[in-house]
């Protein structure tokens, strides 16, 4: 009886944490698609070098929104996946206040990433944020997907994160 207790609590909470359902957002023209929370505001902007954002609607007045994804792609000279992820710490690690918290490879559908977890100050806000980066170089395409929150909020969101990670293909 306690095993069949824990077995339906283990998936409740599972069902909890992961009842968030992605749809699927394809971007044929820099070949690449995601998931994407089906309740998030999702677009292209124009006049940027954002391919791809969404954000988190909030639930209530009180309920402000942190959570914004974005993927960009860059077209560099640099090839190699490491040399062009080096080039990119050297630019972001300029935010204020800026610490790496973690740093791996990674393989999704075939492909390598390089996947950074780093919190920094919003100058325009001041809050502390945490940003998960996958980051892969396809011949010279750079493909950068930001998801980010605030440090007080990422336990919250780190999942979700690791889903829409999971989902990407490029």
């Amino acid at each position: 009886m306690k095993n069949a207790f824990l077995l339906l609590f283990i998936s409740i909470w599972s069902n909890a944490s992961f009842a968030q359902n992605l749809t699927v957002f394809k971007d044929a023209a820099n070949k690449f698609e995601i998931g994407v929370p089906s309740d998030w505001k999702r677009g292209v902007p124009g006049n940027s070098t954002v391919e791809f954002l969404a954000v988190r609607q909030g639930t209530s007045e009180l309920d402000v929104t942190r959570e914004i994804m974005s993927v960009n792609i860059l077209h560099w000279t640099e090839t190699d996946l490491d040399a062009a992820f080096k080039k990119y710490l050297e630019e972001v690690g300029k935010s204020q206040d800026f610490k790496i918290l973690k740093e791996s490879d990674r393989t999704i559908g075939g492909r390598k990433y390089k996947s950074l977890l780093e919190s920094h100050k919003n100058t325009a806000t001041g809050l502390e944020m945490t940003h998960s980066v996958l980051f892969s170089n396809d011949n010279g395409t750079v493909l950068i997907l930001t998801m980010e929150t605030t440090s007080a909020n990422y336990d919250e969101f780190k999942n979700l994160f690791s889903r829409i990670a999971s989902s990407l293909k490029f």
